[in-house]
């Protein structure tokens, strides 16, 4: 019996060998001897259990250093089923080290960031292992902290209608955080109003009424002892409103895909019945817009075919008919754009062939040598016509064949009058022509040479006055004109305009 209660102790079951050992009599020779060992096993064990006990409590006051010589001391401990367990007690410890630094890391990066952050926060405990102190004692607590900061934020941008941001913020929450019944509640009406704000008013109309359902429902659920319950009540029925709105746009949308003109009439008259304070109004005016254009379009479309039908031949009537066939369609008509477009470019090939054969007359003027005519016929096309930059461009090549022919004669004459030795009368002559004119500059180029020569001839005359006797008159004797006034030019040389 000794033997087998000793094989329940390696076998690491103290309470198992205890019993068995305690069924040997006083009367046995190896009564001693068990008891003896019953005191051993015992007083091992107790002393295994008072060391796991120290060592938990380290490790709940992250006390490593200290847990760290208990385990060792239980590593002491004559006892099979304390020698096993030493293995998880040091994966324990491993667990709780691994869990205060993932707490750490996300306190540190809650202090760092804003409160609208710390679902991340939170994200970062999920490597917390559940079953350690750090978890139980601190990480739980600090999480349901961070939850109860965003559950705050999100309650206020709710009230304020900041539904984008309210759905970040219960969404940035992760699922493995535990939540409260009015947690829960929140989140339906946040979700709830994310459902009713979508305006996608271009997806089908089940895809759109099918989610405002569940959203309803979801709202239901929300029991009246809720501190969301009001909220709730308010909610409610815009979701159905809505639900009602877009399943009489849906029919509506239905009939005016038909696209016939009797169709689009029933469809307007049914999307102008909701009232401006229905939650689908806004919808409703879209879409009426929508085939009010359509409408319009398939009223004036023949109109405006027609007048282009007729304006394809291009002759000046045609042209006209159908400039008038277009102006029948009115302002504000959805192709009202396009017939403005379509008759701006028929009347510019209206202006065409009326101005053409006045601009072809007047370069037959011109090429008869007569410009002036050619520029006077030529100005009666009017700004605005088609023509009209055409004919300025031509206007412009006359009148600068004008100027260089009214400029040539003056430089001409300057020229020569300088060729005299007129230089003072040549440059006067030479200054008429004014600054923008063809020959300006070629002018003020010869001006300028006359100047350099007339200085140089004044300079010489002063010399040659400094050198000859006083009662000598220096003009005689040097043979250049005077500089001040210019000698008279001869009889037969016209005076310059």
């Amino acid at each position: 019996m000794l033997i087998l209660a000793r094989d329940r102790v390696a076998q690491r079951d103290i309470k198992g060998a205890v019993n068995l050992a305690s069924q040997i009599p006083q009367s046995s020779p190896v009564y001693k001897d068990a008891q003896a060992a019953i005191d051993r096993w015992q007083a091992e064990y107790r002393r295994g259990e008072a060391i796991y006990a120290k060592i938990l409590e380290a490790l709940k006051k992250r006390a490593w250093e200290s847990a760290s010589q208990q385990m060792a001391q239980l590593a002491l401990v004559n006892d099979p089923g304390w020698q096993e367990r030493l293995g998880e007690v040091r994966e324990r410890s491993n667990q709780e080290k691994k869990a205060w630094k993932f707490l750490q890391d996300a306190r540190n990066f809650a202090k760092a960031n804003p409160p609208a952050q710390l679902g991340q926060a939170i994200a970062m405990t999920d490597g917390i292992d559940r079953n350690t102190f750090i978890w139980t004692l601190q990480a739980n607590q600090e999480v349901l902290r961070w939850r109860n900061t965003i559950i705050g934020l999100a309650i206020a941008q709710f009230d304020q209608q900041n539904i984008p941001a309210a759905v970040a913020l219960v969404n940035s929450i992760p699922t493995s955080v535990q939540l409260t019944t009015a947690n829960q509640d929140l989140i339906r009406l946040v979700r709830a109003r994310e459902i009713e704000t979508v305006d996608n008013y271009r997806a089908p109309g089940l895809e759109r009424i099918v989610p405002l359902i569940m959203a309803t429902q979801m709202v239901k659920q929300i029991d009246a002892q809720s501190p969301f319950a009001n909220r709730a009540k308010t909610l409610i029925p815009r979701l159905e409103q809505k639900v009602q709105d877009l399943t009489q746009l849906n029919l509506a949308s239905s009939v005016a895909n038909l696209q016939q003109i009797p169709m689009l009439h029933f469809a307007i008259a049914q999307a102008s019945t909701i009232s401006p304070k229905r939650p689908g109004r806004l919808h409703a005016q879209t879409l009426v817009a929508q085939w009010q254009k359509e409408l319009e379009s398939m009223q004036d479309r023949p109109l405006l075919d027609r007048a282009k039908q007729v304006a394809k031949s291009g002759s000046l009537g045609n042209l006209k008919s159908a400039v008038a066939m277009a102006t029948l369609v009115k302002p504000k008509r959805s192709l009202r754009i396009e017939a403005q477009t379509d008759i701006a470019n028929w009347s510019n090939q209206i202006q065409i062939i009326e101005d053409r054969p006045i601009l072809n007359n007047a370069r037959a003027i011109a090429s008869a040598g007569q410009l002036g005519r050619a520029i006077e016929v030529a100005g009666s096309i009017r700004p605005g016509r088609a023509l009209y930059a055409e004919a300025q461009g031509l206007i412009g090549e006359w009148v600068y064949q004008i100027q260089i022919a009214e400029d040539r004669s003056i430089l001409a004459q300057a020229n020569r009058l300088a060729s005299q030795g007129y230089l003072t009368r040549a440059i006067d002559v030479a200054s008429g022509i004014g600054s923008g004119r063809p020959l300006f500059g070629e002018a003020r180029g010869a001006i300028a040479q006359w100047a350099a020569e007339r200085a140089a001839i004044w300079r010489q005359r002063e010399e040659e006055s400094q050198s000859v006797p006083s009662d000598e008159d220096p003009e005689q004797s040097s043979g250049f004109e005077s500089p001040i006034p210019d000698p008279t030019p001869p009889a037969s040389e016209p005076t310059p305009p």
